[in-house]
């Protein structure tokens, strides 16, 4: 049998999406999308992170205004808050 006449298979693809954040006093990497990562506190709730991560428009310009408060490290218990994205 010939490769074009192979049957070709069918998947899902998988969207995984990380947003990281250094704490300013333990130095952790901390992904905002992962309660564990913060002390238990879901920052994306009710799509905080994401609608700032992924918006409508020029995203240079948005995610100069990218903003989360609040944020508490689950290694040294720093409370912080987040200005900016950079991708």
């Amino acid at each position: 049998m010939s490769e074009d006449n192979q049957e070709i298979k069918t998947t899902y693809a998988r969207l995984h999406i990380q947003v990281l954040v250094e704490c300013p006093n333990c130095f952790s990497d901390l992904d905002l999308m992962d309660s564990d990562d913060t002390s238990g506190s879901d920052h994306n709730e009710e799509g905080q992170v994401l609608n700032q991560a992924c918006p409508n428009g020029h995203w240079s310009e948005k995610h100069e205004h990218f903003n989360i408060d609040k944020v508490k490290c689950s290694q040294c218990n720093t409370k912080f808050n987040i200005k900016g994205l950079e991708w």
